[in-house]
């Protein structure tokens, strides 16, 4: 049976009920009801069957949250704990003295996004880390509502790498030593810029008639006509060959290598030999764009 506390049950009252039978708590207004606490203890606000500890069901369900103190700095806040005593996840908004919307986490897991076709499951798709960086996982940037995944920014990496002058594309004979023997290079997508400087090169014991290579490139070259990419370079005690009049530096298809070319005007071009460098005294510096896979 049905109890009725302070309201009326005919007209426009409200009144406020329990059930014997459905152990249910019910709050109505104007013959309808307004709020449900079932037996579970949900509570449902436009749902007379709430599906969790707090269903809102409307045609356009909106929950709002006003301060009413104007002064020093305040905020509208949703706080998630997980245990008693604990903050560690906010929601919230300046309402006075500062403006904007906030997510914030105190675990120092960072700030997860993910999406699922499964309810209660999740699949990480991006984070913001503690240390303020964001990372996806998988996928990609995409701009101006391109759908292309081969138009998605999906890589971005920088570092140091070591160029070897050799007398080979494999194997062979390396300079010895050198003054000075750097390499950095920065990726984009598929597009990698590289730099190169070697400062007194000790050649002896390599072969002189050799073709000269530029070896170790940090990632290979596409395989196709684009993996071939030209550079220019400075040089010093280097000589070239005759009839040629400024140098080259090249990519190999599909290689982690690079040759250095002589060029000139109205002649074919040639490679560098081992022998056209001084040992202990040439200087080679060079940047180059390539495409890589």
């Amino acid at each position: 049976m049905a109890n009725i506390i302070n309201g009326t049950d005919t007209g426009s009252g409200g009144l406020i009920t329990t059930g014997d039978s459905s152990d249910e708590l019910q709050l109505q207004t104007a013959e309808t009801t307004a709020v449900t606490i079932d037996s579970s203890q949900n509570v449902g606000i436009g749902t007379s069957s709430p599906s969790a500890r707090l269903s809102v069901v409307d045609a356009d369900p909106t929950i709002k949250l006003q301060g009413n103190e104007l002064s020093g700095v305040r905020y509208n806040r949703i706080r998630f704990a997980n245990q008693p005593g604990s903050n560690t996840q906010e929601i919230y908004g300046g309402y006075f003295g500062i403006g904007g919307f906030y997510l914030a986490e105190y675990s120092g897991t960072g700030i997860l996004f993910g999406v699922s076709a499964t309810p209660d499951t999740f699949t990480e798709r991006a984070r913001i880390d503690s240390s303020g960086y964001l990372r996806l996982a998988g996928g990609g940037i995409q701009f101006n509502g391109d759908t292309a995944a081969a138009n998605a920014l999906d890589d971005y990496e920088e570092g140091a790498w070591t160029p070897i002058l050799a007398d080979a594309s494999t194997g062979g004979n390396v300079a010895s030593s050198y003054a000075a023997q750097d390499g950095f290079y920065t990726k984009i997508g598929q597009l990698v810029v590289v730099t190169v400087l070697f400062t007194f090169p000790v050649t002896t014991g390599m072969t002189g008639a050799n073709q000269a290579f530029i070896r170790g490139l940090p990632f290979a070259s596409v395989n196709a006509n684009r993996g071939e990419s030209v550079g220019a370079i400075f040089v010093r005690s280097i000589t070239l060959s005759a009839g040629q009049t400024y140098f080259v530096a090249k990519t190999i298809v599909n290689s982690t290598n690079m040759q250095i070319m002589q060029c000139g005007s109205n002649t074919t071009e040639s490679t560098t030999t081992i022998s056209q460098f001084v040992s202990g005294s040439s200087f080679l510096r060079l940047t180059l764009a390539y495409n890589t896979v």
